[in-house]
């Protein structure tokens, strides 16, 4: 019943030292030295802001399981899922596979690539609408837990968003979705969300460098700098694929679909499509 997994019945009382400072008081004099040199396990102790967010609504989610048990029905709709969970559990020896480029030489792993490349898309947009589908379905049956889950999913939201390899793949999404409805609906505007998101793909990869470069060890920075643009040019092609196919998707139901029924405007779809196609509504985002 409870999907908490990093939740402790100790949470509450060591929080504090979980996340306090070593103690760097001098034993044996009672004079301080300020210049001294930070403690070497300062990072150890220390959390990302994201995790301590995480780790806190888990603990309410926990403590929400306590006071208000599941009813009988949500006990059997849970106990479903899980059967259907297991029922596609090799799904994700599959996915492992699929992900996979192999360790042979580079010109090796780019055939692989290309080879893998269109049914690594046909997987993303089957997610997202699987994502869809089950994140209505938890709502209905777990409202509650729904509010706390939608609180983590802003909480993790704006963490990838501190991230510039984030805005590199939601560009390449945006970028392949205007491409694709363009393609269908040879709507003009559609190149506005062509030049916002190649925008934000140059964005993030001048800033993705140049942060990797400044982190790195003096001598070191162009080196570093070049193995982040490579790390975030691997994940471009797959993104912007699977914007473009998302774009031309949701550009032919707009076209089938006369614009007087759609709730919100044609040429907005594509910002939608790109951060689809990035990956940002995956099931790393919604967890039961």
């Amino acid at each position: 019943m409870c999907d908490v997994q990093s939740y402790s019945p100790f949470f509450s009382s060591h929080i504090d030292s979980e996340y306090s400072f070593p103690d760097l008081r001098p034993q044996a004099t009672a004079i301080v030295n300020f210049f001294a040199e930070v403690h070497k396990d300062w990072q150890a102790t220390k959390k990302e802001w994201h995790d301590r967010a995480i780790s806190q609504l888990d603990a309410w989610e926990y403590a929400l399981d306590e006071k208000i048990p599941n009813f009988p029905i949500q006990d059997k709709i849970d106990s479903f899922g899980r059967k259907l969970k297991e029922e596609f559990a090799p799904l994700t020896a599959f996915n492992t596979w699929l992900d996979s480029n192999g360790d042979g030489a580079f010109f090796e792993q780019l055939a692989t690539f290309l080879v893998k490349l269109p049914a690594r898309v046909v997987r993303n947009i089957v997610e997202v609408l699987y994502n869809i589908v089950h994140t209505a379905i938890y709502a209905a049956v777990h409202p509650l837990k729904a509010l706390n889950q939608l609180a983590k999913l802003l909480v993790t939201l704006v963490y990838e968003l501190t991230k510039p390899e984030t805005w590199t793949m939601i560009g390449a999404g945006m970028v392949g979705a205007g491409a694709g409805q363009l393609a269908v609906t040879g709507n003009p505007l559609s190149a506005i969300g062509i030049g916002i998101g190649g925008a934000l793909l140059i964005g993030g990869l001048s800033v993705g460098a140049l942060q990797a470069a400044l982190e790195a060890e003096e001598g070191k920075r162009g080196e570093a700098a070049l193995k982040n643009l490579e790390l975030q040019a691997k994940e471009i092609p797959e993104a912007m694929l699977t914007g473009f196919c998302m774009g031309l998707l949701i550009g032919a139901i707009s076209k089938a679909v006369p614009s007087k029924q759609l709730p919100f405007r044609r040429e907005s779809l594509s910002i939608l499509d790109g951060i689809n196609g990035s990956g940002m509504l995956g099931s790393e985002l919604w967890k039961p």
